[in-house]
């Protein structure tokens, strides 16, 4: 004989199974979409418009443009603009809502510079890392092995050693660490982070800090996952 509570519950665990499937289904056909205006003056157009100068003619004043965006593709974008419009640009976005999904979004072209091990950085180690790309971290600060320590211009991950202290000889010391110049660290807010992260990695909020990561710590475990998906 079947107890009528299991049955309800049974019943009410498969009820919120379907409105979870279809909730999803539904994330997944639609995209929540934000109407977005830009004006930029004449001498940034070349980054928005095709040169007109073959034509014979030219840009005057402001130019204005209005697009339907989903809201995935303008997180880190507004920095973007001011940049590519000398801080002249004006950009306003209001919801408009729900439209069909676009499909994935272009990700960036560079790599990331991944810290080797876990300890603390030191001056010696971040000099020789910052000839390979620009550091997110400084000098005293504590990593992880697998944590996401710079940016790499070129379009690949480089494991570097930030930890990394000289070896001690009769002619060097650890003195010596105080003539070697760092290039300031990069420090970048909440919207830049997310728009920095590529789908191999994720983002640690805390109180204190931002902290880009791999999504697999282990480098051995990274390249097989990196081979597989190839």
């Amino acid at each position: 004989m079947h107890h009528p509570i299991r049955i309800r519950a049974l019943r009410l665990g498969l009820a919120a199974c379907l409105l979870a499937g279809a909730l999803a289904g539904l994330a997944s056909a639609n995209a929540p979409t934000y109407e977005t205006t830009i004006l930029f003056t004449h001498d940034t157009h070349d980054h928005f418009l095709p040169m007109p100068d073959e034509e014979g003619g030219e840009y005057g004043g402001y130019t204005r443009l209005e697009f339907s965006i989903p809201s995935r593709g303008l997180i880190g974008y507004r920095g973007e603009f001011m940049t590519d419009t000398k801080g002249n640009g004006i950009m306003n976005t209001i919801f408009d809502g729900y439209g069909p999904y676009k499909g994935d979004l272009n990700y960036r072209k560079t790599g990331s510079l991944i810290a080797y091990e876990s300890g603390e950085t030191i001056t010696y180690g971040l000099f020789n890392a910052q000839e390979r790309g620009i550091l997110f971290v400084g000098p005293g600060e504590k990593v992880y092995g697998g944590m996401v320590i710079g940016q790499n211009p070129k379009a690949e991950d480089i494991e570097v050693n930030v930890c990394k202290t000289k070896k001690l000889t009769n002619t060097r010391s650890s003195s010596a660490d105080e003539a070697l110049k760092l290039v300031p660290k990069k420090i970048m807010s909440l919207e830049q982070c997310l728009e920095f992260i590529d789908t191999d990695e994720l983002l640690e909020v805390t109180p204190s800090n931002l902290r880009i990561r791999k999504k697999i710590l282990d480098p051995t475990m990274r390249k097989r996952a990196a081979m597989k998906k190839a």
